[in-house]
């Protein structure tokens, strides 16, 4: 089955739903769909994720939705698979009690690990409180190289965390 996207009623349904039945989107996915995915994914990296307000973000999604349509895409909704990739990488992550997979750290972990594995250079800029520094700790945690946990990461670089600190003096 699979899930439909829904502001209205959010990634704690879709996360929910998730549990309770298997999603078979990527089952027997021919080539040319898994072009189309990369493509849908390269927009959501690229443009979506650098969208800092809401209603931005909305109208994007509306234009890229009204693309899928036209072009019978399979989901037919822009953020289905983004964020069934981004739980895909969360799920493969050790979280501790209490961390709540939200928007904001959902889509810090899959910009880190998709900026990491392609060498790509990000900067991660947000009020206090909105997963930043968590999502680096994660990732870093994570991340290990052949010494991962999970086979995600085994495959994947070890990175090293080298962390700066700094304030403007006035």
């Amino acid at each position: 089955m699979v899930y439909e996207w829904n502001r209205e009623i959010g990634l704690n349904f879709y996360l929910e739903k998730k549990k309770k039945k298997e999603d078979n989107l990527y089952k027997n996915v021919d080539s040319l769909s898994i072009q189309k995915f990369s493509v849908l994914l390269a927009v959501f990296v690229c443009y979506y994720l650098r969208i800092p307000d809401i209603k931005t973000r909305e109208e994007l999604e509306e234009e890229m939705n009204k693309i899928l349509r036209e072009l019978s895409f399979k989901g037919k909704d822009f953020l289905e698979i983004p964020i069934k990739e981004e739980l895909y990488v969360i799920d493969n992550i050790e979280l501790e009690k209490g961390i709540a997979k939200n928007r904001a750290l959902l889509d810090n972990i899959f910009s880190l690990f998709v900026a990491i594995n392609n060498k790509v250079p990000i900067f991660i800029v947000g009020k206090p409180g909105c997963s930043k520094s968590l999502s680096v700790q994660l990732i870093n945690k994570s991340m290990k190289g052949d010494s991962s946990k999970k086979s995600l990461f085994k495959d994947l670089p070890k990175i090293i965390l080298s962390s700066y600190q700094g304030s403007m003096r006035i």
